[in-house]
């Protein structure tokens, strides 16, 4: 009896951990960089990790995946070709 008491709490302490890590990856996002080294196991391209909590715990963000996160209010662009983009580019 004690043996099935313990393997039902190792089971509910693996399943929380489990749940916890989980719930942390979705903050969790990733930039490519190059590596500083060609031996490097991962040339060409790295993933360097970050926590972007502050951005996708607000609803403005929705994450796509690792790499890429939408923004809901976003500033339209009308005319690409004209002098104002970077305006609008630093106030976005």
């Amino acid at each position: 009896m004690k043996g099935y008491y313990f393997l039902v709490v190792l089971l509910l302490t693996a399943l929380c951990g489990g749940g916890y890590v989980m719930y942390q990856q979705q903050y969790k996002m990733a930039v490519h960089v190059t590596p500083e080294s060609e031996n490097d196991p991962e040339w060409p391209s790295k993933k360097k990790w970050f926590d972007a909590s502050e951005w996708l715990s607000t609803p403005q963000y929705i994450k796509i995946n690792d790499f890429y996160v939408i923004n809901t209010r976003y500033v339209p662009i009308g005319d690409l070709n004209s002098d104002q983009i970077i305006f609008y580019l630093k106030k976005g």
